[in-house]
């Protein structure tokens, strides 16, 4: 008996609609697990109340004085931000005097090499009595001896990705300063299986209302996926 011979074409969109039904699924599942996230607690510490609280303390102080050096978010000392005839005197001349007096800490594994890394998220509140403020993080990274490492790279590798997601989806530019983004309003919740699961709150059109949804990183593939919906503001 002759085998009949399926025509080249027809084998070659059968791939195709075997892959975009593989692509779909795919999508369709992460768009599942962020929706099954929002029932998970919270996995955020204060950084004081941590087993490993000496080190990260440490590790956040460090990177302060990148803060400082590089005159991201304006950021000062806690005993500058607590003089405020010389916080006006900056305000003055155009700064934004910032300083952040609290911090939470969030375990991940950045290289799934089964040591414990860190997200460590910290608020931004002005020094001048004003309304402004702000949140950021900085990802830092153990090594083997205990050691921890400020990895602005790492950060700057997710930072990146949400400010491709704000442009695509608001068309929304994100502000930078010395090659430093600002992410105001992303929350992170818990870790599992090389990902970051978080929530988002972006301010848009004036500030007249916000998007607010959840968000999963892969620290592996940079891949960044999120859902969002529309609140107005009263």
């Amino acid at each position: 008996m002759k085998t009949k011979k399926i025509p080249t074409m027809i084998v070659f969109l059968s791939l195709i609609l075997i892959n975009s039904s593989i692509s779909i699924s795919q999508t369709q599942n992460k768009n599942v697990d962020l929706q099954e996230k929002e029932i998970i607690e919270t996995r955020l510490i204060p950084i004081s109340e941590h087993q490993n609280s000496e080190k990260l303390i440490k590790a956040f102080s460090d990177w302060e004085q990148v803060l400082i050096e590089n005159s991201i978010h304006d950021y000062v000392s806690k005993t500058d931000c607590e003089n405020f005839d010389k916080m006006m005197v900056l305000y003055e001349n155009g700064k934004y005097p910032m300083h952040s007096d609290m911090q939470n800490v969030i375990e991940v594994d950045f290289n799934q090499d089964q040591v414990t890394d860190y997200i460590i998220t910290y608020n931004l509140l002005n020094c001048v009595r004003g309304s402004g403020w702000s949140d950021d993080f900085i990802f830092i990274q153990s090594t083997e001896n205990g050691e921890l490492i400020i990895r602005k790279d790492l950060t700057m590798d997710f930072k990146k990705k949400y400010a491709e997601f704000l442009k695509n989806n608001f068309e929304i530019e994100n502000n930078k300063e010395d090659n430093y983004i600002e992410t105001k309003g992303v929350e992170f919740i818990s870790f599992e299986n090389n990902e970051i699961f978080g929530k988002i709150n972006i301010a848009v059109f004036s500030y007249k209302y916000e998007k607010k949804g959840n968000f999963i990183y892969n620290f592996k593939t940079n891949e960044f996926l999120a859902n969002d919906n529309e609140f107005w503001l009263e």
